[in-house]
């Protein structure tokens, strides 16, 4: 079951024409930190798509520069089309609004890393 739905967000990734993110870290019970990231995607027929992109553990700190490897590491791991990136929401902690995050998205994610 997990494969298929696997799968279909994959074939959604590749068939929608945009997408947005929205990053939410949080520490669970076991005083483990998490990043949720949720992923909207719109597509030709305008029609639009929200799903559970991935849940990260972040296992040593939370800082900016930890949430934006964390990230990139999984976008390049899944080959996410990043040239479709049109938006990065967060929210509002100081981790995930400070200048290097924001701009290391806009920047680097904007170049589509890992097909260099």
């Amino acid at each position: 079951m997990s494969t298929n739905l696997n799968e279909q967000l994959d074939k959604d990734l590749r068939t929608c024409q945009w997408f947005s993110v929205q990053c939410d870290e949080s520490v669970d019970s076991s005083s483990t930190a998490q990043l949720m990231v949720f992923i909207r995607m719109v597509f030709e027929d305008f029609s639009a798509k929200e799903e559970l992109l991935t849940l990260i553990p972040l296992r040593t700190t939370t800082r900016r520069v930890d949430i934006y490897n964390a990230m990139k590491t999984f976008f390049v791991e899944k080959k996410v089309p990043l040239e479709k990136l049109v938006s990065v929401t967060t929210d509002g902690a100081p981790a995930m609004v400070a200048p290097a995050l924001v701009l290391g998205f806009t920047a680097d994610f904007s170049q589509s890393p890992g097909q260099e």
